[in-house]
């Protein structure tokens, strides 16, 4: 077995006890990132940082970003949903990160970021 072969299965099963362990503690697997409130609060996403970015770009931006938190899918699902909405409608190729604790540094030709309910955090941006 070669040493990525033994990297890569040590990285898989160190996920996938992380994946067991957060199941069984939290009991939160495949539930919404978002935090539930009482009420009709719904998770409005605040612009942070954008360059490169049109209002037409920014307003279906926000508009895809919207409808992809309504799902409450996992922040996984939500990227994607998110990357396929903005591949489709703005052309290609566009990206997506989502999370609470994350460090970036990308290139970009438009990029924008946006905070929900002031701890989580999402990228996007076109490069490509």
């Amino acid at each position: 077995m070669s040493s990525f072969q033994s990297l890569r299965r040590k990285f898989n099963n160190t996920r996938n006890a992380s994946k067991r362990i957060r199941a069984a503690v939290l009991n939160v697997t495949g539930k919404s990132f978002l935090r539930k409130t009482s009420g009709n609060h719904k998770p409005i996403p605040v612009i942070t940082n954008l360059e490169n970015i049109d209002d037409w770009t920014r307003d279906r931006i926000v508009e895809i970003v919207d409808n992809a938190l309504q799902d409450g899918e996992t922040e996984s699902k939500v990227a994607s949903k998110i990357k396929t909405k903005c591949d489709e409608s703005l052309g290609m190729t566009w990206h997506c990160i989502i999370g609470r604790s994350f460090g970036s540094h990308v290139s970009f030709e438009q990029y924008i970021h946006l905070t929900i309910d002031k701890c989580i955090k999402i990228v996007i941006f076109k490069c490509g």
